[in-house]
């Protein structure tokens, strides 16, 4: 079921009775419609995707659907890639593509890299790992939390340096790291 911003109670209904049909059930929407006002189920649903085993009850499928247990995808950024390796991911992820044709500079603004001296790339300026999103999410999310990660676990390292280190910043340090890691992989 996959419940888009603005969408009904019924659109959720509607497509229950479509799963009910499908998997051999006889749920019309307007009987899912009553049982959910019954339960005190029959609003307030959350916008997102969710996915249900076939042996799902309703009122399981309304608990999930009032309380926004939404299906959570995910898509990596692996170490040392590119900015064009990165696009092909996301490409191949079910994400709103609103950063596959940016700039190098519009995307660094929209994905709020404002420290100074920082590169004007993408690359080296999110943190490589797993993240999870919803169905539709926006690509510049899923960067701008990479972002945020990165800041946070460099923070801490770049406060404990040694005080005669040659970098201004913690992106000089991290720009040089990348490097030695290149040369000694």
């Amino acid at each position: 079921i996959y419940l888009e911003k603005g969408a009904s109670a019924q659109s959720a209904f509607d497509q229950m009775a479509q799963l009910s049909d499908k998997n051999g059930g006889t749920f019309s929407a307007f009987q899912i419609k009553l049982l959910a006002w019954v339960s005190l189920r029959a609003s307030n649903y959350k916008v997102g995707e969710y996915e249900f085993d076939s042996k799902a009850t309703l009122s399981e499928l309304l608990t999930r659907l009032s309380t926004g247990k939404i299906t959570q995808r995910k898509v990596r950024i692996a170490e040392g890639v590119t900015w064009r390796e990165i696009k092909q991911a996301f490409a191949k992820a079910d994400l709103t593509h609103d950063a596959q044709d940016l700039s190098m500079s519009d995307l660094v603004k929209a994905v709020g890299i404002t420290e100074p001296n920082s590169p004007q790339s993408i690359e080296g300026l999110v943190f490589p790992d797993t993240y999870l999103y919803r169905k539709g999410e926006k690509e510049s999310e899923i960067l701008k939390r990479a972002h945020e990660l990165l800041n946070k676990k460099i923070a801490p390292l770049w406060d404990k340096r040694a005080t005669d280190l040659p970098y201004a910043n913690e992106y000089q340090a991290l720009t040089m790291a990348s490097i030695i890691e290149k040369e000694t992989g």
